[in-house]
């Protein structure tokens, strides 16, 4: 689905690229590579491997938008996932699939955007009008950076853990 997202992202902004950080436990950048050859996105595809922290954060302040494809599926409902945290704390504006958490971390047109799950054509379409207007994306930027600020750091959640099971400080 990525590989299709950025098809139709590049009809609109040809030169858009996708940046993939990270590798498979089997090698299956290997096969995404592949895939992206079949396609003729070769060159606009770039893996980067694994990143230690600080070739993360130099990658994350590259970007201009985030894609979080997560399919709609029973455990990823469940769960919360750290990195899109960490995305948007970069102040990175993040087109996300409306799955699970996903839906309250995101606040559509505030922090990013939110579409249909498995929907390429609404993820392509978001990322696209993301990539062509620079007020929108600072915009984005700093709604993520703000929102990860007010309710997602650790002092602010750590105390409404303990509000929540009644722990009292003196």
């Amino acid at each position: 689905r990525p590989l299709e997202v950025l098809a139709r992202v590049r009809a609109g902004v040809p030169d858009a690229h996708l940046v993939v950080a990270g590798a498979g436990l089997f090698g299956e950048e290997r096969r995404f590579a592949a895939l992206a050859a079949a396609r003729g996105l070769a060159e606009a595809v770039e893996l980067r491997g694994w990143l230690d922290e600080a070739a993360s954060a130099a990658t994350l302040a590259e970007a201009d938008v985030a894609l979080y494809p997560f399919d709609d599926t029973l455990v990823n409902r469940t769960k919360s996932p750290f990195k899109l945290l960490e995305l948007m704390a970069a102040g990175l504006p993040v087109v996300a699939d409306a799955v699970g958490e996903l839906r309250e971390v995101v606040v559509d047109g505030a922090s990013g955007r939110v579409v249909p799950p498995g929907d390429a054509a609404a993820m392509a379409a978001a990322a696209a009008a993301v990539l062509a207007d620079p007020a929108l994306r600072a915009r984005l930027a700093d709604g993520a950076r703000a929102r990860i600020a007010a309710g997602y750091r650790w002092s602010g959640r750590a105390a409404a853990l303990e509000a929540a099971y009644g722990v009292h400080r003196p």
